[in-house]
């Protein structure tokens, strides 16, 4: 398997911190309990090993069935790098597939994230890869049109016809598609992410979405999005308890090609400890 992440993206990667408790459940996909399985039936899978993801802990899937597009969990370090972005026992990442034959796609993971602090500002942050075929890829046609990100909204406890939960009033939404790090060929993952106040009720509905209404001839793997440690978390809820836990994590070094070094020094290296990461000159 071809791993996703190209050290480019690493400086994307080093300011980052995770300060405080992640409000999102289960925002690396590692809890157990998830179902999927390879339906029969698959017309446009001839090749029978398209996981169809049916539950995910914490999470709602939205799919529109599976002649829309298709959720699933891949496991296994190889996926969107290997310990510098990820953790390295965070093995499963989750996989958004687009239709395979001349359809449209509409696939989104959704959570209603609680115990915000009313007022306080929380930063969403995720790591995102994505590929979108070409024109040329298609066969001429309509032409693609990248459409994946993200929507914050309020949650005031309202539910659709079905009686699933409604978003409502958008506090934040981005289409990735015009960031410049996707746009970027050398760099396949990046962080995505805002920042927001929490409302009165301390309640957002949170979405992430790969969409597309684009060319004819789309053949597997053509469309795709990869999503994993996806986390809303604020400085003021980090406390002390979560202050001493980073001070005492080890630290480790890599190099700029991602090689963990153990003795450091004449040099500019990636520091990391806990769930810092930090550019360092030694």
């Amino acid at each position: 398997m071809k791993k996703i992440l190209l050290f480019a993206a690493a400086a994307f990667a080093v300011n980052t911190v995770y300060a405080g408790t992640n409000k999102v459940v289960n925002g690396d996909f590692e809890a157990p309990g998830y179902v999927q399985s390879v339906p029969s039936g698959y017309t446009w899978d001839p090749w029978d090993k398209q996981n169809n993801l049916s539950e995910l802990p914490g999470w709602m899937l939205s799919t529109g069935g599976e002649w829309n597009g298709v959720l699933e969990i891949l496991t296994g370090d190889d996926w969107m790098g290997d310990g510098l972005m990820r953790p390295d026992d965070d093995l499963n990442v989750l996989r958004f597939v687009g239709y395979n034959d001349n359809g449209w796609t509409n696939v989104a993971i959704n959570q209603i994230v609680e115990n915000l602090t009313p007022g306080a500002e929380y930063t969403l942050d995720y790591l995102v890869a994505a590929r979108f075929p070409s024109a040329e890829e298609c066969g001429g046609g309509w032409a693609p049109d990248p459409n994946f990100g993200y929507t914050v909204s309020e949650y005031d406890g309202e539910v659709d016809d079905n009686n699933n939960p409604r978003p409502g009033k958008e506090i934040k939404t981005e289409n990735l598609a015009g960031r410049s790090e996707w746009e970027n060929a050398s760099i396949d993952m990046f962080h995505a992410g805002t920042t927001f106040t929490a409302p009165a009720n301390g309640k957002v509905y949170l979405n992430i979405y790969m969409a597309n209404n684009y060319a004819k001839n789309n053949k597997h793997d053509n469309l795709w999005m990869l999503v994993d440690m996806v986390n809303v978390s604020s400085e003021g809820d980090a406390g002390v308890a979560g202050v001493i836990a980073e001070e005492n994590a080890p630290v480790e070094y890599f190099n700029l090609q991602g090689i963990r070094v153990a003795n450091p020094e004449n040099g500019i290296f990636v520091r990391r400890q806990g769930n810092k990461v930090e550019k360092v000159v030694l």
